[in-house]
């Protein structure tokens, strides 16, 4: 194969989500496309989505718990993670099963918070470690084993000066050629 085949493959092969790390995320919508959300204000309800992204494989559930900055100002209200089976909550730290078993890019939990439109520019939400289950993580389908994922930020009020942490998994250029041998 020559050199400028084999660049084709992997560049086609990096841009395919489903070899790509996998993630959860903060978004402002449910397809995982913005994670720029904004605080309108006038003490509205805002929603926004925790959604997976890029689940190469199948997964049972996940565990994590969701964080804001201090300049972030909207008031928790609550999320509702239906129809899967949850202990707990986002606020105070969740741990979701999936059923069935689910892949791909898929919406796990829905917030809702009221916006005074008054959060600091560029303050980020982000998930952070279960409180009492570390994290944060995926649990693998059917045996429950704990993968890690990579935490994506929404991003408050960006105004150009920030933007959103698109999640990416390290790997090395073995890796990557590893996959074609």
């Amino acid at each position: 194969m020559n050199k400028t085949a084999l660049v084709a493959v992997i560049l086609a092969a990096l841009a395919t989500p489903a070899l790509g790390a996998h993630s959860i995320g903060v978004y402002e919508d449910q397809l995982a496309q913005d994670c720029e959300i904004s605080d309108p204000g006038g003490a509205v309800t805002k929603t926004f989505y925790v959604v997976v992204t890029n689940a190469p494989i199948a997964f049972g559930g996940s565990v994590w718990k969701l964080e804001w900055d201090a300049g972030m100002t909207m008031t928790w209200i609550g999320d509702d993670s239906s129809p899967y089976f949850t202990v707990g909550n986002a606020k105070d730290g969740i741990s979701i099963a999936y059923s069935p078993c689910l892949g791909g890019t898929f919406k796990i939990d829905t917030v809702t918070m009221t916006s005074f439109g008054t959060s600091t520019p560029c303050s980020r939400f982000r998930l952070a470690p279960h409180p009492t289950q570390g994290g944060p993580m995926s649990l693998t389908c059917g045996g429950f084993s704990p993968l890690p994922i990579v935490p994506g930020e929404g991003v408050v009020n960006a105004n150009g000066t920030c933007t959103c942490n698109v999640a990416v998994a390290p790997t090395t250029w073995g890796s990557v050629k590893a996959l074609y041998r």
